[in-house]
């Protein structure tokens, strides 16, 4: 895939995305986030689904745990790395789309700032910015799995 074309669709999924992107776990932590109720926790709160997508994430990123009251710090690893330490079941990296719904307007100042992976090449979302980029870098990652 040449420059030109990886640089066409990196700007339309930045323009579909609009500015404010924002983690799932600062939403859920902050109840003032989510006056639409759109996250549920479920799994004894180890997980959040998303009413608009069905999708399950964790409640903490990967390499940081519930304590009762928030997350421990999280860890930023490289895609690789990150597919080796996830859970041998059905949580995943999730791709740059579904990566994307996890926009809450309300909690634009609230979510912890970086690069978040996603399993669709090299691509992450900047959290803060909103934006999509493609780095080889370490990001945070945030496991997701389909409804069951």
């Amino acid at each position: 895939m040449n420059m030109q074309i990886i640089s066409q669709q990196r700007n339309l999924f930045t323009k579909t995305l609009l500015v404010a992107t924002v983690s799932l776990a600062s939403c859920i932590l902050n109840a003032a986030c989510d006056s639409s109720g759109r996250y549920q926790l479920v799994e004894n709160g180890s997980a959040v689904v998303d009413t608009r997508t069905g999708l399950v994430w964790q409640r903490c990123l990967l390499g940081s745990s519930w304590t009762g009251s928030t997350c421990t710090t999280a860890t930023k690893y490289r895609l690789k790395d990150a597919l080796k330490l996830k859970p041998l079941n059905s949580w995943r990296i999730p791709n740059i789309k579904e990566l994307a719904t996890l926009t809450e307007y309300s909690c634009y100042l609230q979510q912890p700032q970086g690069n978040y992976l996603s399993s669709t090449g090299n691509w992450m979302i900047e959290m803060g910015y909103g934006r999509i980029i493609t780095s080889t870098g370490g990001g945070y990652a945030h496991l997701v799995r389909n409804p069951q």
